[in-house]
């Protein structure tokens, strides 16, 4: 049986023979691969150019007509040269000397360093003036050698006045090698391509190779591959973007070059000039041929290796091939006597011998695994008792050991998984060094499945009893934590009661030992010092006068603080009992409240002003809640306003609600503080330097006497500018009289 390493060196002796035919094969299409992209890249650089041209010709036209339509330039007056002076020194970088004709050819001025020697010659025979003098129209001339000496090209315009009278003609120069280096050539491409300019007449007007420039394409004979290559241009007229070539020995000292090329027509007002790209094939193919020559250099190299250890190689799997055909009946001895699978592992090598029952163990006939490696027969233990596997061998290896027992699992042909008990011994070398791993496998799966159901089946017992047992005690613990939680529930909820009782108890009469404890002593303040003031009326002096109105307010300030206290607590504790009856808020309610408030806004100078409803103003309130309502508002108002007014204004939104708008023109409510407006105990100003007294109550009473009687509040304000207030009242359906 031939080796499979020595098939392998035959093959690979194959493959090199063939690669020298294919790297040809590469090399070529690799070719057709680089001309297309060339081609691209030619078409590519082409298109740009030609519109660079086409602009710059259009530019350079529009120039001459601005130039032209200059009233000044027409009758060339004094600043009809300035114009052109200024024109010409803008543009100098890419025209040469502007000049200006007359109807008759005559130079009358010009931009010419020699203009004096020049200007009022009659120019009218040279041919591209005699055509434009003659057509009148924008002309483009073919290239010709100036009297200095160098090839320029005449871009012309007809001069006309507005009512189309013909002053003449103005011109420029252009040199052709300023096209092509400002738009011909592209930078990046300098070393790469030779561009070429022919015009329409079989005139090159630009070439790399500056002796040809200005030539006539006739003067060439026809062995000038190049030269009939262009001169072909010019009498098939318009030529498209196409794949071209041809082949010049201009540049070549050692023979023929052939050039790709793509063409392009550039349109011109009475002309057309071609744009041919070139490139030599020599630079497009130059680093393919030097990895062409590497490559045929290394495929000789290889073929000559390959050879001499095809040769090497046979003679020595001669040798390996005769122990192991003897090593292979000695394993087909042993596998027949035991009637399991016998392996065989060269640990050097990672070769494996299997004989016996292979099939009966994991399926595969002799003829299937021959040529299984070590790797091989790892990958098919399962992946959960693979790293058991390598664990166990590195351990029988690192004590010593001259043999072992492993129980895992190993796929089979079917890919299902069987059990197997794995016998293996060691064998080494002189160094100790292990060289084989020898041993058996047998398949134990019936085996493992009994122990896996037993196994099993004792958990399940044990999970199920423990289960119950956990079951019971938990619900013995659950009704026991349930009595005790019972009792203390009901314990707490007789203590809560009993507190709550207390709490009440001692909350009324504290309020009502607060209410008297402090009004009574103010009342009393304040009726003396009524007296004493009468007593004292006509012996007052304005510092007495505002003594006494200090006493009344401060005691008022304390009289109403109380109320607000006593208020807010029937409020918190849930002790307020609201009453609702159908009222009349403007007669019942507000224009009582108002005799109250009235002196006070006078008071400050300001104007309380309380507008006649329209509307139906009767709503279901609680009387007192109600006053309390508009009492702290309107105060507010009156507090927080310096001048101007406070206004009250009855009206019905579209659900047909009552809304009461009480408005001033106040200081206003920052934005920032809105959101705090009804809480209680919060002031915008903070601190014993504040302007404005107050506890920080009123607002927040409103907001829960609104919530009472079912009214929504929304405000509306600016700082410097005043504020508004909107209650908005959702009726209830009846009072309680009526229920």
């Amino acid at each position: 049986m031939k080796s499979p390493k020595v098939i392998y060196i035959l093959l690979l002796f194959i493959f090199i023979s063939l690669l020298g035919f294919l790297s040809f094969q590469i090399y070529d299409n690799s070719k057709a691969k680089l001309v297309n992209k060339e081609y691209s890249t030619l078409r590519s650089l082409s298109m740009m150019t030609e519109n660079a041209i086409s602009d710059f010709a259009s530019k350079r036209f529009d120039d001459l007509g601005t130039l032209s339509s200059f009233p000044e330039i027409q009758k060339m007056t004094a600043k009809g040269k300035i114009v052109i002076e200024k024109y010409y020194y803008n543009h100098k970088n890419l025209i040469k000397d502007v000049t200006r004709l007359d109807t008759n050819g005559i130079i009358i001025y010009t931009t010419s360093k020699n203009k004096d020697e020049v200007i009022g010659k009659d120019v009218s025979y040279q041919k591209h003036n005699r055509i434009i003098l003659k057509e009148r129209v924008p002309y483009v001339s073919d290239i010709f050698k100036t009297v200095q000496g160098f090839w320029a090209i005449s871009f012309a315009y007809p001069v006309f006045s507005d009512n189309g009278k013909f002053f003449g003609v103005i011109s420029f120069l252009v040199d052709p090698v300023v096209i092509s280096h400002n738009y011909l050539i592209p930078q990046n491409y300098l070393n790469q391509i030779l561009p070429y300019l022919i015009s329409q007449d079989g005139r090159i007007l630009y070439s790399p190779y500056k002796n040809e420039i200005g030539d006539r394409l006739s003067r060439f004979n026809k062995a000038n591959a190049k030269m009939e290559f262009f001169s072909s241009l010019t009498h098939s007229g318009q030529v498209e973007y196409s794949k071209l070539s041809f082949v010049d020995s201009t540049d070549n000292d050692n023979g023929v070059v052939k050039y790709l090329a793509t063409v392009s027509t550039i349109n011109l007002p009475n002309r057309k000039w071609f744009l041919v790209i070139t490139v030599p094939t020599t630079y497009v193919f130059k680093e393919l041929d030097k990895v062409q020559n590497s490559f045929l250099n290394l495929d000789a190299l290889l073929f000559l290796f390959i050879f001499a250890a095809t040769f090497l190689f046979y003679r020595i799997d001669k040798r390996a091939n005769n122990k192991l055909i003897e090593q292979k009946a000695l394993f087909e001895t042993v596998s027949k006597k035991t009637g399991i699978l016998v392996y065989n592992i060269n640990l050097q090598k990672n070769s494996v011998i299997i004989e016996g029952r292979a099939e009966n163990v994991i399926g595969y006939k002799s003829s299937e695994i021959d040529g299984f490696t070590l790797d091989k027969m790892k990958s098919l233990i399962h992946p959960e008792d693979r790293e058991m596997y390598d664990i166990r061998e590195k351990e029988a290896l690192l004590h010593r050991a001259e043999s072992g027992t492993l129980e895992y699992r190993i796929r089979n042909k079917k890919g299902r998984y069987v059990y197997v008990e794995d016998n293996f011994s060691f064998i080494k070398n002189n160094s100790g060094e292990p060289i084989r791993k020898i041993g058996s496998l047998k398949d134990i799966t019936y085996k493992k499945i009994a122990e896996e159901e037993l196994i099993k089946y004792e958990q399940e017992l044990e999970n199920l009893v423990e289960e119950r047992t956990q079951a019971l005690e938990k619900v013995a613990r659950d009704l026991e934590i349930e009595l005790d939680e019972k009792k203390r529930r009901e314990e707490e909820l007789e203590e809560a009661k009993r507190k709550a009782d207390a709490a009440n108890k001692m909350k009324s009469e504290f309020l009502a030992q607060m209410s008297h404890e402090i009004r009574t002593p103010i009342n009393t303040i304040l009726s003396h010092t009524s007296l004493v003031r009468l007593d004292l009326d006509d012996q007052m002096d304005e510092d007495m006068q505002l003594s006494f109105k200090a006493i009344e307010n401060a005691s008022q300030r304390i009289v109403r603080t109380v109320e607000l206290i006593l208020n807010m607590a029937d409020l918190q504790t849930g002790s307020y009992e609201a009453h609702l009856h159908k009222y009349d808020l403007f007669s019942d309610i507000l224009r009582r409240l108002s005799m109250e408030l009235m002196p006070i806004a006078e008071g400050k100078g300001l104007r309380l002003i309380i507008e006649t409803p329209e509307v139906d103003t009767t709503a279901y309130v609680d009387e007192f809640s109600m006053r309390q309502i508009l009492s702290n508002l309107i105060d507010n108002a009156i507090k927080y306003t310096e001048k101007g007014y406070v206004k009250v204004v009855f009206n019905r939104d579209e659900q047909n609600r009552l809304v009461v708008s009480i408005s001033d023109t106040g200081i206003g409510i920052k934005e920032e503080y809105l959101p705090n407006l009804f809480d209680a105990f919060s002031q915008e100003m903070q601190g014993y330097t504040r302007k404005f007294e107050g506890n920080g109550l009123g607002l927040a009473l409103v907001k829960k006497y609104a919530i009472i009687n079912k009214i929504d509040i929304t405000v509306e304000t600016e700082v410097g500018k005043g504020t508004t207030f909107n209650l908005i009242f959702n009726e209830t359906d009846k009072s309680e009289e009526e229920n």
